[in-house]
């Protein structure tokens, strides 16, 4: 089976939200080897700390993280941007993690019925990365779902029979806390770029920011795609 780990970015308002887009941003690995990835990111944290003074517990949350703070987590912006950089770099040269991601152009929805418009299409691109990849990492279809506990379940329920082929899901989503999770971490971070990538603030306008966003689109390797809500 596969595990994707799912975290969004932007709100699901509709009139007054600050936000044009909400993202839906994923991290496939598969069970085969779930483990290799892991012990990948636990060792990339402990090189951050060593490089940077990131501390291994540090919750990478991405909007405070690459944020205008002059100390985060007792880091500089400069430093930050650093450690991003060194992340993101170091992500581009495995092949243990696939990245999916879709964005939803908000229209007069909100609440659920954008939500489900997002999952809808970001299920497709999950599909598309299990069952077409030119070198399966897995023989099994099967998805388990794992998001960042104070999110929005993209399920209700009656949903769950929806899913049959080509990748059925195994149970209903299940929450973790993001600071526990180096998975959820670094979704929320490719979530963010993601975001950034399309509609940026006045942090990723120069050459520090531009540098990010371009290694966050090589690593997800094709651009994101964006869904117009009927």
């Amino acid at each position: 089976m596969h595990i994707a780990y799912l975290d969004e970015s932007g709100d699901l308002g509709s009139a007054g939200s600050p936000s044009r887009l909400f993202i839906l941003s994923a991290l496939l690995v598969s069970h085969e080897r779930w483990l290799e990835a892991a012990l990948f990111l636990d060792q990339l944290r402990g090189d951050l700390a060593l490089r940077y003074g990131l501390r291994t517990s540090a919750e990478i949350h991405a909007s405070e993280f690459l944020g205008g703070s002059p100390s985060h987590l007792g880091l500089d912006v400069p430093r930050r941007f650093q450690c991003a950089h060194h992340l993101l770099r170091s992500l581009c040269g495995i092949d243990l993690i696939t990245p999916v991601r879709l964005a939803v152009r908000k229209g007069d929805q909100g609440g659920r019925q954008l939500l489900d418009v997002a999952w809808d299409g970001l299920r497709k691109q999950v599909d598309q990365e299990i069952v077409f990849a030119p070198k399966p990492s897995c023989g099994g279809r099967g998805l388990l779902v794992v998001m960042d506990h104070h999110g929005a379940s993209p399920y209700r329920p009656a949903n769950k029979r929806d899913w049959r082929d080509p990748c059925p899901l195994l149970e209903l989503p299940f929450g973790r806390r993001s600071e526990d999770s180096q998975f959820l971490q670094c979704a929320d971070l490719l979530g963010f770029l993601t975001k950034q990538s399309l509609d940026p603030n006045r942090y990723f306008s120069g050459s520090r920011g531009k540098r990010l966003l371009r290694l966050s689109e090589m690593l997800h390797r094709k651009p994101c795609p964006i869904v117009l809500p009927q």
